[in-house]
């Protein structure tokens, strides 16, 4: 019962944060993957380290783009280094409290200690061969393609095979 209770407030406890920091259970997630890993134990110091680096890392960038950025051309890159310090931020402190180990304990049993597992706000790429209807077949039927209109004998001779397949 007590461990039910305790999934429930790191359940809660990452929802609130979620609102206001959408990269934190990403953050969390990559440092589960590096610190839990079963054959490499766990180092508190290092884990220490690694936080702070983090966190200075992306203060800097952040930093950098605000620099740059005259016209709020960076405006997306200063809120996403923004979030990720502010996730470091979160995590030393809740390290410091003696707080973190048991949160990665609970994200690791449920992310199976795997590379995040966490929605990420990213838009994807698109994929050639998955997306788009005519490049199907992928890049064999591009260079078949290309091939065909090298010359005009080649070119008749591809529009003939394909009328052909058609029917």
């Amino acid at each position: 019962m007590v461990g039910q209770n305790e999934n429930e407030s790191f359940d809660l406890f990452l929802n609130e944060i979620r609102n206001d920091n959408p990269r934190f259970q990403y953050e969390l997630d990559v440092t589960v993957s590096i610190f839990l890993n079963e054959e490499q134990g766990y180092d508190p110091a290092k884990l220490t380290r690694w936080l702070r680096k983090q966190r200075n890392r992306y203060k800097k960038s952040t930093d950098h783009y605000l620099k740059l950025s005259t016209d709020n051309s960076y405006s997306a890159q200063i809120k996403e280094n923004t979030h990720k310090a502010k996730s470091y931020e979160i995590l030393i402190e809740l390290h410091e409290h003696e707080k973190l180990i048991p949160l990665i304990h609970y994200r690791r049993k449920l992310t199976n200690g795997k590379y995040p597992k966490s929605e990420i706000p990213y838009v994807s790429k698109p994929n050639i061969d998955r997306d788009n209807e005519f490049y199907k077949n992928g890049i064999l039927d591009l260079l078949e393609i290309a091939l065909a209109f090298t010359s005009p004998v080649s070119a008749a001779r591809y529009i003939i095979n394909k009328v052909k397949d058609n029917n």
